[in-house]
């Protein structure tokens, strides 16, 4: 997914179970951890060099 819809996703259906007081906070986190994603760091999430360079294309 792009950045946009990525955002409405995160936003909607990831955060709906998140209790209201820490919702701000967990979208922010879930934000910067998209926004820091590079080849270093990607193994942290289990994501493949092949994987990250097609989500890389897309979130552009």
């Amino acid at each position: 997914m792009d950045k946009r819809v990525a955002v409405g996703w995160i936003n909607g259906k990831a955060a709906k179970d998140i209790p209201a007081h820490d919702r701000n906070r967990f979208i922010e986190v879930v934000e910067t951890e998209l926004s820091s994603l590079h080849e270093g760091n990607i193994a942290r999430y289990q994501m493949r060099p092949a994987g990250f360079n097609k989500w890389r294309q897309i979130w552009r």
